[in-house]
């Protein structure tokens, strides 16, 4: 009996000779020492993924095969990429261990209280290699019922002071009675395994490398974070495993390049060690030491370059304050370091070295030193893009949003909750002064006035006429850094057909800090650049708030990267603004702005004086010359908003004040013409119902109400009335009109009664006129007017299009889907434009179950578009749901080169067949989005091999490779009938027709004749075939074998083949073998349209250098290719020749054979 371990791969070895074997903390052998030609050697287990990445592709199971190596020698390795082909003489092969061999397995033991660490555990028991010894679905190793660990209580092991003072001081911080007691395990078994980690880091590394005493500052950062800083504020489970994978990550990259580091002078060991760690490991170092590291490259005499790695450098350091493991506080550091301007060393002027003050913030010299050229080795998380300077911004965006410049940002330094305009006050950019005008009381924002930075900037395009011509005007901006500042300067573009257009002079609009917050309205940047800012499209979220609001900095890059295109100004926001009742009932958006704005004290508690005058223009189209609404009138407006809440009666009354105030506090913060509507609809609104109640008789005043209240108000409703203006007549025309046609409009009429807002009555008749048609009419009439209702919807939900539609208006499911769909405005954005007849096959075809799909790419909206109406049997209906929006991934924005090959190929009847048969999952994601191995699996399907008619089996057969795998039978003919007296092909085991190998049962016909009666075959089949007993050797995806097919005896007469008959003149039935050879290779373990699918694979990935002449001196048209699992695979394809090739065979040329070599 001898001592062995587990290996990962659950096998079980011997530890016979080897030396102070090493588990990990799952008890897995992990490394060990022996002594190889006198000298002792230490290996260490290895997988593929520690290999060079360059290595990794065309070299799995070469050269790059995981497995125990030396160590040292590994290390050489991965410096020196000569010594991958001596890898293999330095892999330790192990011997198996044999029944009744001691397994021993030590393992980390991780138990409340959790004072005692670190502790491990020795199992020891028999093998018995029959009893599975690994759970594969868990990969921990199967301690057998009986077996406890000796000694019981565990044996401790002392690590580094710096490991063990980590586990205690963490443990101490985040494992306490008022931890979650499902967390508590979980917690310190993850504080446990960075502990481990440390120790390794602290004993392999630091200690044997970083030696030097300038590393001494770095290392005395690194120990005081890991033993004395909390470094999390009460952490998740998810947080600690985020560190974790940071440190590992840490750890590997260090670990692999040790002898590049040793081997860097003292002044380039940071820098260097700096770039060979990952943005994930440069997460763990110390922020005082990553900020020294970027001011050192924002120096003079330092170029960015991709070859120096400085980009990939700066890059990788600000990504590193963007995981969960980095704290609120270094965050905000950073951003408030890239702001400031710093002292630079120079020599310049010959009076040494002294301190000069760069006038330029160290943002604005990383953004002007970090190119747009692509860095493609660079790995960019989950950003959509490979432009260096985007990457910059949209990191640093990332930051800002989680940091306390983003007014939503819950920062853990606040002491205030979030207020009732969805801001925390604490925010540096949310601070309030005293009003400069001393009879106003109201607080104005420190950083925000109308003039020098107002807080949100809108584009916009408007329309006129000059001399009878069209003139559209639109309002553009302009962005430069000014020191610490972006400044935006405003500008007109006029356009007039036939003319060139005319730019204004730009005006200063406003100053803002780098980070400061600008809400943007109108704004179109890019479509590439929307593409890579998927958060911003539809805002960032924190909890349930949501804000269309970015720092300065994003909007100058916005600019400088697109030169922003013309702007639709047709939608106002990104969603409409939801009202209620309660005074603060809108998106988070315009309660932020209505916190810097005058109308602040209606939006949260702040005294007020009643004079103070809060909105005001002059010479409106149309309405008086003058208006002022102050204090005392939006206050009197929204005390009766907030306190008609439940009354049923006024309720109406109440929304229509809610909706104007809302507008009004828009408008308060900056005047312009688009507002300036919005102000006046709202006033209309409330206008219209506060008349129709006075013509029912209902009053608007609350019992409660004092008669100075009643006063107030009514001077509110005044001013809201000159506001209005007057939309009756085409109302009272249209219910007058429906009044006359009786009985035929009575339900379209009571539809209508209902519907209390003027605009809506409007568009009612914009829409549907006066139903002067009396067909039109009685589809509306019917059914309980339900179309009405759909029309109102509709409205409701500004669907504009489709409510003008009669048929889509009856179909309930159809709106009430649409509805759905447009509450994302992405997806409504792509769906909007499509025809209604498309839209409506597409309402058929998704549910709401389907909105997650299309909200994580709206563009799939698109490729639906592209693909659904081509043929019927080759469009998007044979795919089920999950197969669609997998086919609008692989192929989104392929060129219409692509496009037309899917459609007009027939391929998305092949891509279903590639999914639901995946390749290797190396290499599935990148065929199955390859229209050319798309064409090459239809080739292999479709293409038919034409026998000559001379063949000795198959005379002018023509035969696809599908049915040649199947086994191709020999037949001859006897009284008009095919019988079976042999076969070729047979390469596939799903042909195979018998469940279980057969033995033969020989008989003997008269004359001597022998042949194979029995068994008789058990399946019904067509063609029955069955693998003969001991005759398989099994190999990788394929297994060498006899199979035989149930046929028909057969004789020579006068050298000719004919049937055995019986004495009744019947064929006799018997097994028969292949016709060509005794044996054949089938694949196994596949279906058919799988095993079709790796031959495609092997063609569509043959070289040159595959062609293989078979026999010595003979022609061949034989390739070697290999299938995704990398089974081998003798492909027969086009005209035999002598020498190489000079030219692959064409993809259209049908296969001879396929065999499948074990």
């Amino acid at each position: 009996m001898e001592q062995a371990a587990i290996l990962k791969s659950g096998e079980v070895v011997k530890l016979t000779g080897l030396i102070n074997p090493k588990y990990t903390i799952y008890g897995f052998l992990n490394s060990f020492e022996t002594v190889i030609n006198g000298v002792t050697k230490k290996f260490k287990e290895t997988v593929k993924e520690d290999f060079r990445d360059v290595d990794l592709v065309g070299q799995i199971d070469k050269d790059v095969i995981g497995g125990f190596y030396e160590e040292d020698f590994f290390l050489e390795y991965l410096v020196d990429k000569n010594k991958l082909y001596e890898l293999k003489n330095h892999k330790y092969t192990f011997k198996s261990a044999s029944a009744d061999d001691e397994i021993i397995v030590k393992k980390l033991k991780v138990s409340s209280p959790y004072t005692d660490f670190c502790k491990i555990e020795t199992y020891k028991w028999a093998y018995q290699p029959s009893i599975p010894i690994v759970d594969y679905g868990t990969w921990q190793i199967k301690i057998p019922n009986g077996v406890f660990p000796n000694p019981l209580e565990g044996t401790n092991i002392q690590l580094n002071p710096t490991a063990m003072q980590f586990y205690n001081h963490k443990i101490g911080l985040f494992v306490t009675p008022l931890t979650d007691q499902n967390d508590k395990q979980a917690k310190a078994f993850l504080i446990a395994k960075i502990a481990i980690l440390i120790n390794s880091i602290q004993q392999n590394l630091f200690s044997q490398i970083l030696t030097e005493p300038e590393f001494q500052t770095y290392l005395n950062h690194q120990t005081f974070e890991w033993t004395n800083s909390p470094i999390f504020d009460n952490p998740s489970v998810e947080i600690l495993e985020d560190y974790l994978r940071n440190l590992h990550s840490y750890y590997k990259s260090f670990y692999a390049n040790q002898i590049l580091v040793k081997n860097s002078s003292t002044k380039d060991k940071f820098y260097w060690l700096a770039t060979v760690l990952s943005a994930e490991a440069l997460a763990t170092v110390p922020a005082i030491d990553k900020f020294e590291l970027l001011y050192n490259l924002s120096k003079q005499n330092v170029t960015l370059n991709e070859r120096n790695h400085g980009e990939s450098l700066v890059l990788k350091i600000i990504e590193s304050f963007t995981f969960q493991s980095v704290s609120s506080a270094d965050r905000n550091d950073l951003l408030k370091d890239l702001v400031n301007f710093h002292n630079y060393i120079t020599l310049q002027g010959g009076k040494g070295p002294r301190s000069v003050e760069s006038k330029t913030t160290l943002f604005e010299i990383l953004y002007k030193d970090i190119d747009d050229d692509r860095y493609s080795r660079y790995t960019f998380g989950v950003w959509n893009s490979y432009n260096n300077r985007m990457k910059f911004i949209i990191l640093l965006y990332k930051i800002w949003f989680s940091s306390t410049y983003n007014p939503i940002y819950p920062d853990s330094s606040y002491t205030k909750q979030l207020n009732a305009c969805g801001v925390y006050e604490e925010s540096e950019y949310m601070k309030l002064k005293n009003n400069p005008d001393p009879t106003n009381s109201i607080k104005v924002p420190k950083y925000y006035n109308d003039t020098t930075s107002p807080p949100f900037i809108i584009y916009e395009t408007v329309t006129g006429n000059r001399n009878g011509a069209k003139i559209e005007t639109s309002t553009n901006y302009s962005y430069k850094m000014a020191g610490k500042s972006i400044e935006v300067y405003e500008y007109k573009i006029e356009s007039r057909k036939g003319y060139q257009d005319h730019y204004s002079d730009p005006v200063l609009y406003g100053t803002y800090e780098f980070f400061q917050p600008i809400t943007f309205i109108g704004l179109k940047p890019d479509l590439d650049l929307v593409e890579t800012l998927a958060d911003f499209k539809d805002g960032e979220n924190l909890g349930d708030q949501k804000i269309h609001t970015i720092p300065a900095f994003l909007l100058f890059y916005m600019e400088d990267y697109s030169n922003l295109k013309k702007i639709d100004f047709g939608v106002m926001f990104a969603a409409e603004i939801a009202l209620n009742l309660t005074g603060v009932g809108a998106l988070a958006d315009l309660r932020y702005l209505g916190y810097l704005s005058k109308i602040r004290p209606f939006w949260s508690v702040e005294s007020v004086v009643a004079s103070d005058i809060v909105l005001k223009w002059k010479a409106i189209s149309g309405v008086v010359n003058a208006i002022e609404f102050t204090s005392i009138n939006a206050l009197a407006l929204n005390n009766y908003v907030i306190h008609t809440t439940n009354d049923l009666a006024t309720k109406q009354i109440a929304e229509k004040a809610n909706s104007f105030l809302i507008w009004a506090t828009m408008f308060s913060l900056y005047a312009k013409p688009h507002i300036q509507s919005k102000v006046i609809d709202s006033a209309f609104e409330l206008n219209s119902t506060v008349k129709q109640f006075n013509d029912d008789g209902i009053s608007i005043y609350r019992p409660e109400m004092t008669p100075s209240q009643i006063y107030e108000l009514d001077q509110a409703l005044i001013v809201v009335s000159d506001i209005a203006g007057n939309r009756e007549l085409v109302v009272n025309t249209l219910i007058q009109k429906l009044e006359s046609y009786g009985n035929d409009a009575s339900e379209i009429l009571q539809k209508y009664r209902q519907i209390d807002k003027g605009a809506e009555k409007y568009a009612f008749y914009v829409d549907l006129g006066f139903f002067e048609d009396p067909a039109i009419r009685k589809v509306f009439n019917t059914n309980g007017a339900k179309a009405i209702e759909n029309w109102r919807l509709c409205y409701a939900n500004d669907i504009i299009e489709e409510r003008k539609n009669l048929n889509f208006l009856k179909n309930d499911q159809h709106v009430t889907k649409l509805i759905k769909y447009y509450e994302d405005i992405n997806i409504r954005k792509v769906l909007e434009p499509i025809g209604i007849t498309k839209k409506q096959q597409f309402l058929d075809i998704f549910d709401e179950a389907d909105l997650v799909n299309f909200k994580s790419n709206p563009n799939f909206i698109n490729e639906w578009e592209k693909y659904s109406f081509v043929s019927k049997g080759n469009d998007l209906s044979i795919l089920s749901k999950e197969q669609k929006f997998k086919f609008f991934k692989s192929y989104e924005n392929s060129p219409q080169t692509v496009v037309d090959r899917i459609k007009n190929g027939g391929l998305i009847k092949y891509y279903k067949i590639v999914d639901e048969n995946p390749l290797n999952p190396n290499v599935h994601n990148s065929l199955i989005k390859s229209v050319d191995f798309l064409e090459d699996l239809r080739n292999t399907f479709t293409l038919k091999k034409q026998y000559p008619v001379n063949h000795v089996h198959h005379p002018g057969l023509q035969e696809t490779i599908a049915n040649h795998l199947k086994g191709s039978p020999v037949t001859l003919k006897h009284n008009g009938r095919d019988y079976i007296i042999g076969f070729t092909g047979m390469h596939a085991d799903y042909a195979v027709t018998e469940p279980n190998p057969i033995t033969l049962i020989e008989a003997t016909l008269p004359g001597g004749k022998k042949y194979y009666p029995g068994p008789l075959p058990t399946v019904n089949a067509n063609i029955q075939t069955a693998i003969i007993d001991g005759t398989e050797f099994p190999g990788l995806g394929a297994k060498d074998c006899e199979v035989w097919m149930w046929g028909y005896v057969t004789k020579k007469v006068d050298g000719v083949e004919s049937l055995y008959l019986d004495i009744n003149g019947n064929p006799i039935k018997t097994w028969v073998k292949k016709s060509n050879s005794n044996k054949t290779t089938i694949f196994t373990g596949m279906n058919e349209d799988k095993a079709l699918i790796e031959i495609t694979y092997a063609r569509h990935n043959l070289t040159l250098d595959d062609w293989i002449q078979i026999r010595p001196n003979r022609s061949s048209n034989t390739w070697l290719g290999k299938t995704s699992e990398g089974g081998k695979i003798h492909l027969c394809i086009g005209t035999e020749v002598m020498i190489i090739p000079t030219a692959l065979p064409s993809r259209t040329l049908p296969y001879g054979t396929v065999i499948p070599k074990r």
